[in-house]
Formats: structure tokens, sequence, C-alpha cells
């Protein structure tokens, strides 16, 4: 157990040190304010404020952990070592030249996601505008590596501390925003699909359209059983996120009154985990978020605690808030739709804090580090560059002992040409992953 002073116990300063002792670390602390219990103690002991009391290791705090708020007018320069970014730099008498913690907490936070900043058109925060694109850091999990940086410290000082090796762990999600490309749209959603493609000159898929329809061949987006049983002989149980929601122009679909939909969730949900895909109707409205899950509780008979919001829409505070008022516990929105790499700057799954409350939510955080459509866009159609992404990200999570999120989707399985060789993609994925699973 380490013993850590604060002048202030704040919940900033509650939150990122045990995020990082607990969670990252597997090291047990304790929080005092009492500067006679904290000279008294004779085991190993740091000290986080502006000014050392002893001969304890000591960590020179940045104001940030004790600030309230958003503090909008909040600047720092960015120093490198090497590739590493550090920020918040401090006086030569602490044990390091930044504030690892006040740095970890900007970053795990999504603080600058609550800044002013230019949205997409969906009014999505921008990866472009993130500081870790900006400055080339968006591929490592930096709060991971100045974890080990604050343990190798406290080592030199404290040797017997030891960390809890935590093992590299993966997991698989698929998300469903269509469920099928052309079959049970019903009579209207049919006869709107063909006119739609007569008007766009898409006469290939008038005839495959017509095939699906008369059950001539497979729709092209029912790759569930080949998903199914590659899991399966990889004895892996993802989690597969389905679109419920009503249509829009952004949620296209097929209806959950659709008897054959709801028996393939069902089926589905014997051998994974089934997840909500939040509509994009359902952003900032919670009242359709809770007739969502309520539309998955009557369909699989059981309570969903798993949510990704449609294309990853994210707007801070609010769609967490939503997401915890409806009692979901496990949210896998946190990555980028358009970039490959640590959003959050970490991969460890952590609790989410609200900075405008300036509390703890019992939300738990799962970051992705690519989907399928990231890669793509980056890549193309260059199965060899795709394949060495993967493998580097992957041997990256497993030097920091991570959790390895990836996202792909039903219908990159299609064989439709834009995702000629995704299967073969995928599983060459699978058996990197089981390869490195098996290395000690």
């Amino acid at each position: 157990m380490i013993l850590i002073f604060t002048n202030k116990i704040t919940s900033r300063i509650r939150y990122i040190f045990k995020h990082i002792f607990t969670s990252i670390l597997g090291i047990e602390i304790k929080f005092t304010s009492n500067i006679e219990e904290f000279i008294a103690h004779d085991g190993p002991k740091i000290s986080y404020a502006k000014k050392e009391l002893g001969s304890e290791l000591f960590f020179e705090a940045h104001t940030l952990l004790f600030d309230k708020g958003i503090q909008e007018d909040l600047e720092f320069s960015i120093d490198f070592k090497g590739e590493i970014p550090y920020f918040f730099r401090t006086s030569d008498k602490s044990a390091l030249s930044h504030d690892l913690f006040a740095s970890s907490f900007y970053l795990i936070t999504r603080y600058e996601e609550y800044l002013p900043s230019i949205k997409d058109s969906l009014g999505r925060f921008q990866s472009k505008n993130s500081l870790a694109f900006q400055n080339g850091f968006l591929k490592i999990p930096v709060v991971d590596l100045w974890a080990k940086e604050i343990l190798y410290k406290i080592q030199e000082k404290y040797p017997d501390i030891k960390a809890n090796q935590r093992p590299f762990a993966f997991i698989n999600t698929i998300s469903s925003h269509e469920a099928f490309k052309y079959a049970q749209r019903g009579i209207g959603g049919t006869l709107a699909g063909f006119i739609k493609d007569f008007f766009q000159f898409k006469f290939q898929s008038i005839k495959e359209r017509a095939q699906v329809i008369l059950n001539l061949r497979r729709d092209p987006y029912n790759t569930f059983s080949f998903l199914l049983d590659v899991h399966k002989q990889n004895k892996l149980k993802s989690i597969f996120f389905f679109s419920i929601g009503e249509l829009s122009e952004y949620d296209h679909n097929i209806s959950i009154e659709r008897i054959f939909y709801r028996e393939l969730i069902k089926s589905i949900e014997d051998y994974s985990f089934v997840g909500i895909n939040f509509s994009m109707r359902s952003t900032d409205q919670t009242h359709l978020k809770k007739e969502e899950k309520k539309a998955m509780e009557t369909i699989s008979h059981r309570t969903p605690n798993r949510s990704r919001q449609h294309l990853f829409k994210l707007n801070l505070p609010f769609t967490y808030r939503d997401t915890i008022e409806i009692d979901m516990r496990k949210d896998f929105s946190m990555g980028y739709h358009d970039e490959i790499g640590f959003r959050a700057s970490t991969c460890t799954p952590f609790l989410f804090y609200d900075l405008k409350y300036e509390s703890l939510t019992l939300l738990k955080i799962f970051p992705f580090i690519f989907s399928d459509h990231a890669l793509k866009r980056k890549h193309g159609y260059d199965q060899k560059k795709i394949k060495q992404e993967i493998l580097s990200l992957i041997m990256t999570v497993k030097e920091f002992s991570g959790v390895f999120i990836s996202v792909f989707h039903n219908h990159t399985f299609s064989n439709e040409p834009q995702w000629k060789g995704w299967k073969e993609i995928y599983l060459d994925f699978i058996d990197t992953i089981n390869t490195i699973q098996k290395e000690k």
C-alpha cells in the first residue's frame, strides 16, 4: 500500500490516482491530507502538492486536479522525448519533469471535447482537432505509458513495491447498423428500394434485390452464420450491437416488429453478448433510449447493459448522462469513426468522469482502437498494409497489458466489391489474437 498526501483530496485526484494505481498498476493506495499522519507513516509514501514535506517521493502538482469546471483559457506547451508527449511542466524538485497525473486526467476525461470546437456534419468532435492527432501520438496509449513511468520512479525509492501484471485482453465487437440490405423491408420498403435504384441507374442492385426477395440468393449483409462459425471455432465470445430504433435519415435498419429480425437477435444471444446500437434519433433524447432499451429487453428477455452510439456520436457529457439515466453500465463508443488509435489515450477501460458535475460515475467506458471503416479509409484495398497496421496496434496494447477492442460490421463480410478480401483480413486478425493470447 502507498500512502498519498495532498493538501486537498479532490474528486479529480481520487479519480485519476485510482485509475492509474488501481486499474492500471494494481497497487493499493490510501489518501491523507493530515501532515502528521503522513510524516509518521514509515511505509511507501508520496506527496502530490506544490511543495515537498520531507524525504518522501514528491510529485509536484499542476492546478488542474484542484480546479473545478472547464477552463477554456487553459494553455500549455507540449514537450517530447522521442515520440512521447509531456505537458504540464513541473520544477526540478519534482520526481518527474511533468505532472503526469494531471496530463492523464486531461486526456482520459476528454477535457478537450468540452471546449468549443468545430464539429463535423453530424455534430461529432473531429479527430483532427484532438491534441493526440495534432501532435502525432494518437496511436500511443500515453496514459498507460505514463503509468509505467510513475511506477519506475516509485520503485527507485521503494523497490519492494510491485505492480500486478495484467494479462493482455481482447474484446471483439460487431456493429449491425443494417442486419439486411434487401430482406425484411416490407412491401413499401422493397418498392421504394426498387424505385430508388432505378432512378439512380443501379441495375445490379435491382437484380440483387429481386434475387433476395425471391429467395434465390442470400442477403449480402446476412453474414451472421459466417461470424458465428468463426467465433465458435475460436471459442471467441463476441459482442453484437444491434440497431433497433425507428427509421430516420441515418438509421436504416429494418423494423424490430419483423419476427425474422427478432429471432436473429435471440439466436445470436445464444452464443454471444448482445448490446444496443442506439439510434442517431436517440442522441441526447433520453426517452428514445429508454424505448430502445425496453424493446431489446422484450426481444431477449434480458436486461441489456452494453451500448454503443450509432456512428460513434458522442456529445459529452450529455450522451453519457442519458446512458447512465437508463441504467446502462458499459459503453463502447469511445473511438473515432475516421481515425485509428486511442481517442482517450488509454488501452484500459475507465469510469466516466463528468467534468460539468465534477463527479465520478459508474458508467464504464471501453475504448475501441479501430473500426473496419477507418482501416479501409486509410489503406483502401491494400490487405498487406491493413494487416500490418492491425498487428502493430495489437503489439502496442500487448506491451502495456491493455484491452484490445475492435469494431467490425456485418456488412464488411458481404463479399461486395468495396469489401473484397475482408473475410481473409478478419480470419488473419483472429488468428493473430489467438497467437498473442497463447504467449506467456
